[in-house]
């Protein structure tokens, strides 16, 4: 009986998300744009920017089988390609950490474009960006929380599977029986606590 409520009442509140558009289509319209623009800016800038460190490394990684070690060739060929790897690693790290910060940003602006809605009220865009920009303290006091719990949890569970493999000589390399017993409740609890997390 409960479970047919709770089913109702999230039916009933996906209906009303879908009517909450056609309310402010102007303020929608415009975060739905922003959103969609700055994610591919940001998308293809990543894409064009690590290009020349991949399009590098693989040419000099080509070279390198057919210099032999202990040359000076050799040593600047390897230099190089950690250079290139270094270079790689670090606009991973700036991109991600964007993506990161922009996907907080966005939520932050469609939660309050969405209760904005909701109440009935209107708001200007530059408006409403500034007021996510004021609110994004607790978003992302809250997102570095659960980033902390969610890295505890890996490393509990990399040291539960070390000692699993240690203990009964277990591999984990090709699926068998043993595996999946001991990473599906891992994959599902995972799943489980990321839900429980981000409400």
């Amino acid at each position: 009986m409960m479970g047919s409520f709770m089913l109702l009442e999230l039916v009933g509140t996906l209906k009303e998300s879908q009517k909450l558009f056609f309310r402010n289509v102007k303020l929608m319209s415009c975060i739905f744009l922003l959103i969609i623009s700055l994610s591919s800016i940001l998308f293809l800038s990543c894409m064009l920017s690590i290009k020349p460190p991949i399009t590098d490394f693989s040419l000099k990684a080509r070279l390198l089988p057919a210099t032999s070690p202990g040359t000076p060739e050799f040593a600047n060929l390897l230099s190089s390609l950690k250079g290139d790897l270094r270079l790689f690693v670090g606009l991973e790290w700036i991109f991600v950490i964007a993506f990161c910060f922009s996907s907080l940003f966005f939520a932050t602006a469609s939660i309050l474009a969405s209760a904005v809605t909701y109440c009935g009220k209107d708001m200007s865009i530059k408006e409403l960006l500034s007021r996510a920009v004021k609110s994004l303290k607790r978003p992302f006091l809250t997102w570095f929380y659960i980033t902390l719990l969610r890295l505890g949890y890996y490393l509990f569970l990399i040291a539960f599977l070390v000692s699993l493999v240690l203990i009964f000589d277990l591999t984990f390399t090709e699926p068998s029986l043993s595996s999946i017993i001991i990473l599906l409740p891992a994959i599902v609890f995972e799943a489980y606590l990321a839900v429980v997390w981000n409400l």
